[in-house]
């Protein structure tokens, strides 16, 4: 189905020296997300390591697009963002949908 709705984009920041990280979560399991079908991933930048995606109902692999790219998955599936090691991670990060309740 065709994406028509979107979230404000975010940009976060992981810094190693906090330990920069995400615990295990989905994206849709709260009243106000629950409209959420995908969540965008974007890397603003490569001048960082760690901070990778991972998908542990899915596989064991780590998931970092370049600088510039995104991920896009099921706001369902169970991921995380493991500790960022040297450096800051810039995301950029909205939700998709094809209905369902508007966001302001």
């Amino acid at each position: 189905s065709e994406v028509a709705r979107h979230e404000g984009f975010k940009v976060v920041r992981y810094d190693a020296d906090a330990g920069g990280h995400f615990a295990l979560h989905r994206d849709n399991v709260t009243p106000d997300a629950a409209h959420r079908r995908f969540a965008l991933s974007g890397n603003l930048d490569g001048e960082h390591e760690g901070g990778h995606l991972r998908f542990p109902e899915f596989d064991d692999a780590d998931y970092h697009p370049p600088a510039g790219g995104a991920i896009v998955f099921s706001g369902a599936l169970l991921h995380r963002a493991v500790p960022v090691t040297r450096g800051s991670r810039y995301v950029l990060l909205t939700f998709l949908w094809n209905s369902g309740r508007p966001v302001a």
